[in-house]
């Protein structure tokens, strides 16, 4: 999951930077943490959620809840993706 939210983040820095491409790099820089601490706050609340919910259970349950919740697929090691 936290692949996915690197390559969005990604994605809509490079999406900001074409229409404000004088940001400086250390704007660009405060910017990238902006975002991170953005999607953190709101993330990690459901996930602890979740990690604490599925502590009584086995963790394939646990990875089957987030994947249903963030619309993961798993890769061929198992993990999963978007």
């Amino acid at each position: 999951m936290r692949n996915r939210t690197e390559q969005i983040r990604d994605a809509e820095l490079a999406r900001l930077l074409t229409r404000v491409p004088q940001l400086s790099p250390l704007a660009r820089a405060a910017v990238a943490t902006c975002i991170d601490r953005v999607v953190d706050t709101l993330l990690q609340p459901a996930l602890t959620r979740v990690t604490v919910r599925s502590e009584s259970t086995d963790t394939s349950h646990r990875a089957e809840t987030l994947s249903m919740l963030f619309a993961l697929e798993p890769d061929s090691a198992g993990r999963c993706r978007r």
